[in-house]
């Protein structure tokens, strides 16, 4: 199941609420039990899989898998699918959020900057000749 945006089910009680302020309460009747449907698929929902983290965190899911085997993602097999809790997904999604903030904040790296931290790294490279 595709995880739910908050924003889309939102939307949909609104489209409800007009839709019953057209006189249209038979239509509003349908989105309203499509939108319980889809809460209530939601809210059992306790884990993800790899193709579900990787759409939220826009990564590719051989990404998400590598990101579990290294112990940088929670993860563990569920009916031999490799699947993340939701909860531990929310605190991912939010230290990217954070971090995405930061990013915007500051401005790109000048020539220079780049330059210099290229040219301290190489100098620190042991250099090996064919002769060796």
């Amino acid at each position: 199941m595709a995880l739910v945006s908050m924003n889309m089910l939102q939307r949909s009680r609104r489209l409800a609420q007009d839709l019953r302020q057209e006189g249209r309460s038979e239509d509003a009747d349908v989105v309203d039990a499509l939108v319980q449907s889809v809460e209530k698929q939601a809210a059992h929902s306790q884990y993800a899989t790899t193709g579900e983290v990787a759409l939220r965190l826009g990564v590719s899911r051989q990404t998400v898998v590598n990101w579990i085997k290294r112990g940088f993602l929670p993860g563990m097999k569920l009916s031999g699918r490799l699947v993340v809790p939701t909860a531990e997904l929310a605190q991912v999604e939010e230290v990217a959020r954070l971090l995405d903030g930061v990013d915007a904040q500051r401005p790109p790296a000048t020539p220079e900057e780049t330059n210099g931290v290229s040219r301290n790294e190489r100098d620190r490279w042991t250099w090996i000749g064919r002769d060796q």
